[in-house]
């Protein structure tokens, strides 16, 4: 069966493509814009090409490696123009039932189980630290939690080399969402 631009609604359809050049053929050149991702606090690049679906305007990055192969595609909930101004969000499915901007308290659920994950502003911001059986851990999906600035009313009590609890009221009352799903196309 040959891939159509339309066949895409899950963050998983997007790993049938393994390459640059499958990735032009099927969405078209106007639909891809290359660059460079940074990742591991900036030592380490990757080039990337970022896709915005001309069909359903879901915006995917691809992160190649060494070869050009593809090693893990990322969707994120905030899309930034050139000059990183936010000019909307997007609601990207895993077919886990994870989604870009889902809220704790939708994650909690989700995951059946509480877990603890790191405050916000600073590199590590939102990162989740759970019991290796939990759904979380299990999940193919890994994903950022962030926290809307522009809808905090609190103090700095969820900042920095912290260690939150998704069970404590001040952090269920906080506008804490998923950030950005990652899912891998390699094995690490």
């Amino acid at each position: 069966m040959e891939l159509e631009a339309d066949d895409f609604t899950y963050l998983e359809d997007y790993l049938s493509i393994k390459n640059r050049s499958d990735l032009l053929a099927l969405f078209g050149e106007e639909a891809v814009a290359d660059d460079t991702s940074w990742y591991a606090e900036g030592s380490e690049m990757f080039l990337s090409s970022q896709l915005e679906n001309p069909q359903n305007k879901q915006v995917i990055s691809f992160v190649w490696g060494e070869n050009m192969e593809l090693l893990f595609i990322e969707a994120p909930f905030a899309i930034y123009d050139e000059d990183y101004i936010q000019i909307r969000e997007q609601r990207i499915e895993s077919s886990s039932g994870l989604f870009t901007g889902m809220s704790l308290n939708e994650l909690r659920e989700w995951n059946e189980d509480e877990f603890e994950f790191y405050g916000f502003s600073w590199d590590y911001e939102g990162t989740i630290v759970a019991d290796a059986a939990s759904k979380i851990m299990q999940c193919p999906v890994s994903f950022n939690l962030s926290l809307s600035y522009d809808s905090y009313t609190g103090g700095d009590e969820l900042t920095g080399d912290v260690l939150l609890k998704s069970e404590d009221s001040i952090v269920q009352a906080a506008p804490i969402y998923i950030d950005q799903l990652t899912l891998p196309a390699v094995e690490f």
